[in-house]
C-alpha cells in the first residue's frame, strides 16, 4: 500500500481487497501508531496489545486510524476484534462474529 502526495494511505473498501492486501494496510497503520513495532511479523492469532506493547492510548489511536482509513464504524461492542489481526481482518471484511477460540 502506497501513501498519496500527503502521507496518507489511499482509501479502500476492505471487502475489495484480497487477505494480503488488507493485512499490509492493517500493520501499515500499526506501524504509524507503534513506529517501533513489526507487525509483519506478527502471527494472525497474536495479541496485538501484548506483541507490540501497545498501551490504551495507542490502541485507542489504531481504531481511529482504521475508521479513518477503511471509512468503518467500529461499534464498542466488537472493539474487542481488533486484538488480533485475524479479527481486524474478519471484521473489515464484513465476516460475522466467531467466538473465540
Amino acid at each position: 500500500m502506497t501513501p498519496d502526495r500527503s502521507g496518507e494511505l489511499a482509501r479502500r473498501d476492505p471487502r475489495a481487497m484480497s487477505i494480503a492486501e488488507a493485512r499490509a494496510a492493517v500493520c501499515e497503520l500499526l506501524r504509524r501508531v507503534a513506529p517501533e513495532a513489526d507487525p509483519a511479523s506478527l502471527d494472525d492469532t497474536s495479541d496485538l496489545r501484548r506483541e507490540l506493547d501497545l498501551d490504551s492510548i495507542d490502541y485507542q489511536n489504531f481504531l481511529i486510524a482504521l475508521h479513518r482509513h477503511f471509512g468503518v464504524e467500529i461499534p464498542q461492542r466488537e472493539v474487542g476484534r481488533f486484538s488480533t489481526l485475524e479479527g481486524c481482518l474478519a471484521f473489515l471484511r464484513g465476516e460475522p462474529h466467531s467466538p473465540p477460540r
